[in-house]
């Protein structure tokens, strides 16, 4: 009887209540580290997109900015996947697609040789007259429509981007 009684004032937790406090705590856990990797999955995903809209970002600032200052006798050819021209330091100089240094069949976007953004999966030039119709005579240009789509980011969509580049001296050139 002494031993029944020695048992029973004895401090601890039984069987029951272990379970109990491991299974609470595996469900925590485990909700917790769900949690956890679906957060890191959603800043990886912000910031590699972040980073594609940067660069789409520069390559379109760094295009207009060129073509912004062009006349047209300084353009030597048209394609709707490239513009040559001569830059402000009388150089020969293009925009154009060519094979993506990252990734096995993609393109890239070039500026002469220098890639600006890698990898795309397009990259369209529309020239537009006065009138805002499509024209292949370089003579007609007044506007130029920059369109680009990369590559979708971790298999989430791609980015289309487009900008209008009206060159200055194309607004007043050959003007009726």
């Amino acid at each position: 009887m002494k031993i029944r009684k020695k048992r029973l004032n004895e401090k601890g937790f039984t069987l029951i209540e272990l379970v109990l406090f491991i299974s609470l705590s595996a469900i925590v856990v485990g909700t917790a580290s769900y949690v956890m990797v679906n957060q890191i999955d959603a800043y990886s995903f912000i910031s590699n997109r972040q980073e594609t809209l940067s660069d789409s970002r520069y390559a379109f600032n760094r295009a207009a900015s060129e073509l912004i200052y062009l006349d047209t006798a300084e353009i030597t050819a048209i394609a709707a996947d490239q513009i040559d021209f001569v830059d402000r330091n009388g150089l020969a100089a293009n925009f154009s697609t060519g094979a993506s240094a990252e990734s096995a069949g993609s393109l890239a976007l070039y500026r002469g040789n220098e890639i600006l953004v890698d990898p795309i999966t397009s990259l369209t030039f529309t020239y537009l007259d006065a009138n805002g119709a499509e024209t292949a005579v370089i003579a007609n240009i007044r506007q130029i429509l920059m369109t680009v789509a990369t590559e979708p980011v971790a298999n989430e969509g791609a980015l289309t981007l487009s900008t209008r580049v009206i060159p200055r001296n194309f607004v007043y050139e050959n003007y009726q």
